[in-house]
């Protein structure tokens, strides 16, 4: 995908990105980590990511029941809100500076060992 960027690309969706069912802080890191966009902002989050919303998450999916503060949810989507409008931003970004270009180039380097 990356070395021929004029031609159409096909991605196997179930390998495109692997969140193993639940994503916790740390998966949302090696995607982020993966695509060269900064994870700095999501690591302040990682508490929240995952006692907040995975744990609620998996409580609610398993059966569990979940009393919810309103003001505690209110602020729990705000939040969600704020990493999801980040992640968006970075990828925009990404593709308005084609910074992308320069994650291909750095994989090259390492890629040719010294």
């Amino acid at each position: 995908m990356v070395n021929e960027l004029d031609d159409r690309c096909n991605i196997p969706i179930e390998s495109a990105i692997e969140t193993k069912s639940n994503l916790s802080s740390a998966v949302l890191k090696e995607i982020i980590i993966s695509l060269g966009f900064d994870y700095t902002f999501f690591e302040t989050k990682e508490k929240l990511i995952d006692v907040k919303l995975l744990y609620s998450r998996n409580n609610v999916a398993h059966g569990n029941y979940l009393l919810i503060n309103p003001e505690e949810y209110i602020e729990l989507h705000e939040n969600i809100i704020a990493m999801m409008r980040f992640y968006k931003d970075q990828i925009i970004n990404s593709a308005i500076l084609k910074s992308f270009r320069r994650q291909e180039k750095l994989l090259s380097k390492m890629n040719e060992g010294p």
